[in-house]
């Protein structure tokens, strides 16, 4: 007699790779993080050059405040005097006259990458040498396609600028 036995045959299924569903998704999520990552890279410079010009107009309201009270504008470096502005070596102090109780500003801010372009909070501030009533105050943009008002083509002798795009603040239309 013979006697047949029933053999059953597995199929292993060992994979070595991924399959192409899986693939796909990895790709996809790849994509996306990619995409928000880029689309950050290119907002952070804007989102400086916003801080900046709100920065530069502080700092305008402050020397125009002084200048309604001392009917001159602060010099480049901003000196102490006797019911003068005063601000600390380091300006961390801010813009105020602590001998007859005035606070233009209680802390000169600072460029949002730390630049220093020539004065203290790190904008550029002067006042023009012929005539004393007109001022700028200036500060580099990283956005180079900023078209907005007051954003112009660096034009200032002795301020230079990577992208050559300023934005100035002056009382001198």
């Amino acid at each position: 007699m013979i006697k047949i036995t029933n053999y059953k045959s597995q199929i292993t299924n060992n994979k070595a790779g991924l399959t192409l569903i899986e693939l796909m998704i990895v790709m996809a999520i790849i994509a996306v993080l990619a995409a928000l990552i880029m689309g950050n890279l290119y907002i952070l410079p804007r989102m400086r050059d916003t801080e900046r010009k709100s920065e530069l107009a502080q700092i305008q309201h402050a020397i125009e405040q002084y200048k309604i009270d001392s009917e001159l504008y602060l010099s480049p470096y901003f000196p102490g005097g006797s019911c003068g502005p005063t601000v600390g070596s380091n300006c961390t102090q801010g813009l105020g006259d602590s001998t007859c109780g005035k606070i233009y500003l209680r802390s000169i801010p600072t460029d949002p990458n730390g630049t220093n372009y020539a004065n203290c909070g790190n904008y550029y501030y002067e006042v023009d040498a012929v005539n004393n009533n007109i001022y700028r105050l200036a500060a580099c943009l990283e956005n180079k396609n900023d078209t907005g008002p007051d954003v112009q083509a660096n034009t200032i002798a002795g301020f230079s600028c990577s992208t050559n795009k300023i934005f100035l603040l002056t009382n001198n239309p």
